[in-house]
């Protein structure tokens, strides 16, 4: 960040995470942190040039290679739907339409993120996410529905994410996410508490994972075959 503050002229470090923060609302620092985990990719940019509503901010891995904006045309209720979508049907990166807040009304609770969303020629995964940080960064709950992704063309389809918002919570953030090229819309979101009959959907950090080592000797060549 020092590299980068001195690159761009500011006086110092503290000075350009001041006018970042005018900016953006969140500390280049916190930035990092926050989008680590989102998905297993590289390198994080903040699009100043994108037409986001009001917010929002639109971000990713190489966010110039999408757009965002409201529709008035595509919408489930009332008069605009939000958009994101790629400007190139070859994109292999991805970008995100988000926005976070502080959990302090949350802590304790579960929340429901949820939306209508609607799909076209999504080619790898699009999909709601929430994320639940610590103040230090760490990661405490997560879902960005990779194991349940929307693919293809889709008509409004009611999504959600649901995560337990423990008391040492700090940050929650939110948004749609495309990961490749498409287009999706959503409408009609909602944030809110719920209860504990609505179950949570966090991927879990051993989902996936056998119980017992296995092969250990490299005779059983079944799965290769």
């Amino acid at each position: 960040m020092i590299d980068i503050a001195m690159t761009y002229q500011f006086n110092s470090q503290e000075s350009f995470t001041r006018a970042f923060k005018k900016v953006y609302d969140i500390t280049p620092g916190d930035y990092r942190k926050l989008l680590r985990k989102l998905v297993s990719k590289g390198e994080f940019i903040v699009s100043t040039k994108s037409n986001a509503p009001n917010g929002w901010i639109m971000t990713g891995e190489s966010p110039f290679d999408y757009e965002t904006g409201l529709d008035n045309s595509v919408v489930h209720s009332g008069n605009y739907s939000a958009y994101l979508k790629s400007k190139d049907e070859k994109a292999r990166s991805f970008a995100t339409l988000m926005q976070q807040i502080k959990s302090d009304k949350y802590r304790g609770e579960r929340v429901r993120f949820s939306a209508f969303v609607k799909s076209t020629d999504v080619k790898e995964s699009a999909g709601l996410w929430m994320r639940v940080d610590h103040s230090s960064g760490e990661v405490l709950a997560f879902d960005n529905m990779m194991n349940r992704p929307i693919k293809g063309t889709n008509e409004w389809n009611h999504l959600s994410v649901v995560l337990d918002i423990p008391i040492k919570s700090e940050v929650i953030a939110f948004g749609v996410l495309l990961n490749g090229s498409g287009q999706i819309w959503m409408d009609k979101l909602g944030f809110e508490v719920v209860d504990d009959s609505v179950p949570v959907t966090e991927q879990s950090p051993t989902e996936g994972l056998s119980n017992e080592p296995v092969n250990l000797n490299f005779e059983d060549n079944t799965a290769a075959r």
